[in-house]
């Protein structure tokens, strides 16, 4: 059984009951979390990022948890994408897909219902330790397009992505 496919129905917050699969757990919990407050297209806000480490080493899993919310007026299923960046413009490790494993295409998102994203971006076993950026964004992938990103006095963020911060590759 899979947690990223358990459901829980919550009754003022509190869980009370599992839909198949193993209960879930809350993902990167504990983890670094900072505000972001940027628009995607017209309809969709990331509200934070959380990623399970700031600090990991080679050939760890880096979580990255974006939360977003919407007005629930998507009319196209977007594909969200996690880079890893190192200085030089090399894309180091990625994750890309369809919200929650698949399960929650941007279509099927209700207005003001925030929803708890997560990709796992493998780092290489052989990634130099230095100091990688982490950015997430969404595209249409029949077209790669992507949606447009402004933050929250409307700015057009560069390459329409959002930028976490910096990943800081330990040995």
């Amino acid at each position: 059984s899979s947690s990223a496919a358990s459901d829980v129905y919550k009754r003022q917050g509190v869980p009370y009951v599992w839909v198949y699969g193993d209960p879930p757990t809350e993902p990167a919990a504990g983890g670094p979390e900072r505000a972001m407050g940027v628009r995607l297209g017209e309809h969709i806000t990331l509200e934070r990022i959380r990623v399970s480490s700031e600090t990991p080493a080679a050939g760890d899993l880096l979580e990255v948890v974006p939360v977003w919310i919407s007005d629930g007026q998507i009319a196209a299923s977007y594909t969200v994408f996690c880079h890893l960046i190192a200085e030089d413009g090399t894309m180091v490790a990625q994750a890309d897909g369809i919200p929650l494993v698949g399960h929650r295409p941007t279509t099927t998102w209700r207005a003001g219902k925030e929803l708890v994203d997560s990709y796992l971006l493998p780092l290489p076993k052989d990634v130099a330790p230095g100091r990688y950026e982490l950015s997430v964004g969404m595209y249409l992938r029949d077209t790669m397009e992507r949606l447009p990103v402004v933050d929250a006095e409307g700015v057009p963020l560069a390459d329409d992505r959002v930028v976490y911060g910096t990943i800081e590759v330990v040995p």
